[in-house]
């Protein structure tokens, strides 16, 4: 059996009873070198940044040094910070995204993917796609040309960010 932990950096981002799973602030999974000793649990990162040296950072760098599995992967945050950085993976989100359209999803001009499901919905390739090329638990798509689309920008958003309809879709 995997464990499953969320770490916040505040109690009031996600509160324990908002998930059935073990949510722990970052600063305590930063100081607590021992408490998973021997286990290898799966780690959700729902930091309020992901900057290089922040928090959020550390958090994922410390959770694949100690081996654990840890989303957002240090890498997503890199390489999702910057265009240039992600561009290698644009052209077959691109194509995916192009196969959903035909499929019946509506165009948009923006999107959220939580892990591998899309708001809204009817994106499911494009979704799986994007959370195999960058395991985050949030990315915002920013898409322009309609039913011809093309990524304008990709980013992790931190979850405290989220309200409304797109809190509720994170959390179902």
């Amino acid at each position: 059996m995997s464990d499953w932990l969320i770490l916040v950096e505040y109690t009031g981002d996600l509160a324990q009873h908002e998930t059935p799973h073990k949510v722990m602030r970052i600063r305590d999974y930063l100081t607590t070198p021992n408490l998973f000793t021997g286990r290898r649990p799966n780690i959700i990162n729902l930091a309020r940044s992901y900057a290089y040296q922040s928090e959020g950072y550390y958090a994922s760098l410390l959770a694949e040094a100690r081996r654990h599995r840890v989303a957002p992967t240090v890498q997503a945050m890199v390489e999702l910070r910057q265009k240039s950085l992600y561009a290698h993976a644009v052209p077959e989100l691109e194509a995916a995204m192009q196969r959903d359209i035909e499929a019946g999803a509506a165009p948009v001009e923006r999107m959220f993917v939580a892990f591998t499901t899309s708001l809204p919905r009817g994106y499911d390739r494009f979704a799986k796609l994007l959370f195999d090329w960058f395991r985050a638990p949030v990315i915002e798509a920013e898409v322009t040309g309609g039913i011809k689309p093309k990524i304008a920008s990709l980013r992790i958003v931190p979850p405290h960010k989220l309200k409304g309809e797109e809190r509720r879709f994170f959390l179902a």
